[in-house]
């Protein structure tokens, strides 16, 4: 569970949020006319982490990081540990453009 605020969107198309209060616990998931639901989890596969700019590159940073360290002491990792790792986070790669 995360100890810091995080907020969420949805991948569902409908746009909806959830936020994460440490100091509450379970998660926001607000609605219209200012009401909500409280909820203890969500399915991380449904929502889109939000993070700003500065953030997200950090946290990829600090994944390209790991992996570097790792190959380096020789634990037999490739490319595609990394792609893998990037995406378990939420950061897969983008599509190739068609020539």
């Amino acid at each position: 569970m995360s100890e810091q605020f995080e907020f969420r969107l949805s991948n569902d198309g409908c746009r909806r949020i959830a936020f994460f209060d440490p100091g509450n616990s379970p998660w926001f998931l607000p609605e219209a006319n200012m009401r909500g639901q409280f909820t203890e989890r969500i399915d991380e596969t449904k929502w889109t982490r939000y993070l700003s700019q500065e953030q997200a590159a950090d946290e990829v940073l600090r994944i390209v990081a790991s992996w570097y360290e790792d190959v380096n002491d020789g634990h037999g990792l490739d490319a595609s540990d990394l792609v893998s790792e990037l995406e378990r986070a939420g950061y897969p790669l983008p599509d190739e453009p068609e020539e």
